[in-house]
């Protein structure tokens, strides 16, 4: 029996995006095949291989719209439940002068909240907001990209359209009300920056043109669609990409940050995870511990001696494993702290 072709196209885009090892070919001898020979190869393990019996065309369609995902890299995702969960809203202010704010979904429920910070941090006389576009929120509505920029941007001004598709008409998208953002603006970006913070991002490095730290995005700025699938899962792809007055498309042209600041995924991850409740600070401000110096001399005290007994009795402490740090947003703070400090007039003697 022959595979139909469909499947077949689909089984070789499975193939493809299997680790390269001894048993797997890399993705550059998959795409060397012809068709008769894709349905050679299927037709042959489904008979012959010592795992023929587990090859069922429902097993191998599932492999094959894996690696289907796999090849449209950031244009199709499957959300399920074994996605990671959604990450909360982050605002918090974290020096005299700056404050952080953190979209978690980038839906219109956070707008509210966005709101209040961004008014509160005004009348605390805040002038530097830290725009951290890292959390990787599902695709989501391109409209909460065009509120987000009303927010920071005058009134009535064009920022992107989205050309027509099929039977659904072009859409433009415009500044709307009163921006209620007038300080500076330092921009956190990364691969997992998705389509709302990569739009955002775009517009906002073109106009304001404002600082950024962080690593490369991936281009995802794109229209998604949605496919429900059951009560919890659904596939969004996408359609269209997000297209400049000018008439430049972002798909697939990344926004590059002046300033590299590497970070470990899996770390950022954790500790966005765990910010929720114990906020940003603890992940951005070190302490060392505590060591005998001039200090504990005059006072004969040993502050090294609860760690070495812990250590003799073979107990853990807090200071066996390095702390997490936010690395990018760390440096980002330290310039801000550093700039504090030399704005700070001489005390007068």
């Amino acid at each position: 029996m022959k595979p139909a072709p469909f499947f077949t196209t689909l089984a070789a885009a499975a193939l493809a995006v299997l680790p390269a090892t001894a048993d797997t070919p890399p993705r550059a001898a998959v795409d060397a095949l012809n068709q008769a020979q894709l349905q050679d190869i299927f037709t042959r393990l489904r008979a012959a291989s010592v795992q023929r019996e587990k090859l069922t065309l429902e097993e191998l369609n599932r492999a094959a719209l894996e690696g289907l995902l796999g090849r449209m890299d950031f244009t199709a995702q499957l959300i399920s439940p074994a996605s990671p969960p959604p990450l909360p809203l982050v605002a918090e202010k974290l020096g005299d002068t700056f404050a952080c704010l953190r979209p978690g979904q980038f839906t219109a429920a956070e707008l509210p909240a966005i709101d209040a910070a961004l008014q509160q941090w005004t009348e605390e006389k805040v002038t530097t907001l830290i725009l951290d576009l890292r959390a990787p929120a599902a695709p989501g509505d391109l409209a909460v990209a065009e509120s987000l920029l009303s927010r920071f941007l005058p009134a009535g001004q064009l920022l992107f359209t989205l050309p027509a598709a099929g039977t659904t008409p072009a859409r433009t998208f415009t500044t709307i009300g009163q921006s209620l953002w007038s300080g500076s603006v330092i921009l956190l970006l990364d691969s997992e920056t998705g389509n709302v913070a990569e739009t955002v991002a775009a517009l906002l490095l073109r106009t304001l043109k404002p600082a950024s730290y962080g690593t490369p995005t991936r281009g995802q700025a794109l229209a998604f669609d949605t496919l429900p699938l059951g009560p919890d899962t659904r596939l969004l792809f996408g359609t269209v990409p997000v297209t400049l007055p000018d008439g430049t498309s972002l798909l697939r042209q990344p926004s590059v940050p002046a300033t590299r600041a590497p970070e470990d995924p899996a770390a950022k991850r954790t500790i966005f995870a765990a910010a929720e409740k114990q906020g940003l600070k603890p992940f951005l401000f070190e302490t060392s511990r505590p060591r005998v110096n001039e200090a504990a001399l005059i006072n004969k005290d040993n502050p090294e001696l609860p760690y070495k007994i812990a250590r003799t009795a073979g107990q853990t402490t807090q200071w066996d494993t390095p702390p997490l740090i936010d690395r990018p947003l760390q440096q980002v703070v330290d310039v801000l702290l550093a700039t504090e400090f030399l704005a700070t007039p001489p005390v007068k003697k």
